[in-house]
């Protein structure tokens, strides 16, 4: 989990961004998929370039609460770096979870335990600030879609657990 943060700050991905011209309703779409679906005369799509790597869980942030999730690296004793000891409050608390639910999608659900799997990419959407996982077959590889399923879980779990909380002002230190 260490190395979580590191490399993933590291990357700069690219956001899609989309907004419904009759409703207004605005999507967000991962970052790989970057080709617009969407009619031209109903949507309009942005590409908006992130400097954060972990981009499907800052764009659920983003989606969800509005702001970045970055201001979370290096919160308490399991956001960012690391992740021992007792949560020092409940935002820490999501952040563990977190961690958790990652551990638990590399030995459950096949996901590789190497930096990369912090680079994997899957499919969500962000409709009125809620966020939706989308099962995919990756071919030629299908049992990636069980990883990747549970991965958006994860990060949309850290997503709706961040939400409960004010958005933090300043950072809780590890005791």
């Amino acid at each position: 989990m260490q190395a979580r943060w590191l490399f993933a700050y590291a990357v700069i991905a690219v956001s899609a961004r989309s907004v419904d011209k009759a409703t207004g309703d605005e999507k967000h779409t991962s970052a790989l998929e970057l080709v617009p679906q969407f009619e031209p005369s109903n949507f309009s799509v942005s590409f908006v370039p992130l400097s954060k790597a972990m981009w499907n869980m800052e764009g659920m942030s983003e989606c969800m609460l509005h702001y970045s999730a970055i201001i979370y690296n290096g919160y308490g004793c399991y956001c960012g770096f690391g992740g021992s000891g007792t949560p020092v409050d409940d935002i820490d608390e999501c952040c563990m979870h977190h961690d958790n639910c990652y551990e638990d999608a590399i030995s459950k659900h096949g996901c590789t335990s190497s930096p990369m799997l912090y680079f994997t990419s899957y499919h969500w959407d962000c409709i009125d600030s809620k966020i939706s996982c989308r099962r995919t077959f990756i071919f030629p590889y299908p049992g990636q879609s069980d990883c990747k399923e549970a991965l958006c879980e994860c990060d949309k779990e850290f997503t709706i657990c961040q939400s409960k909380f004010p958005r933090p002002n300043a950072k809780a230190r590890c005791k």
